[in-house]
């Protein structure tokens, strides 16, 4: 990949994980609620999920979400629709600590090249 097909993929990509995680987040409200007859796992999960989901916007918005983060977020939310709230519950939080660390790392201090 060239540099400019390489800079069109990068653009399209900035441009599209923000909106495609607002499209996400506007599904997060009607589709994760636990049903009356649910265990008491399922609303631990929602509020994990919840965070998760947070959690990876904020990420987004710094450009600083890895891919990780958005992986088991997905995993989250399929786990919930699926009613598997422990494995939703524990892939929220991998969402969540991914998506720490990848703000963490956009704070460091960019790696000055070598002068030579």
């Amino acid at each position: 990949m060239n540099g400019r097909n390489m800079a069109a993929a990068l653009a399209l990509f900035t441009l599209s994980v923000p909106w495609a995680l607002g499209c996400g987040l506007a599904l997060a409200d009607d589709a994760f609620a636990c049903p009356k007859e649910a265990p008491p796992q399922c609303e631990s999960a929602r509020s994990s999920l919840t965070e998760a989901q947070s959690a990876v916007q904020a990420a987004a918005a710094r450009r600083a979400l890895w891919t990780t983060a958005a992986d088991a977020l997905d995993e989250a939310q399929s786990a919930f629709l699926r009613g598997n709230y422990e494995v939703a519950r524990r892939a929220a939080e991998i969402a969540m600590e991914q998506a720490r660390l990848g703000i963490a790392q956009s704070d460091y201090p960019m790696f000055p090249f070598p002068s030579h």
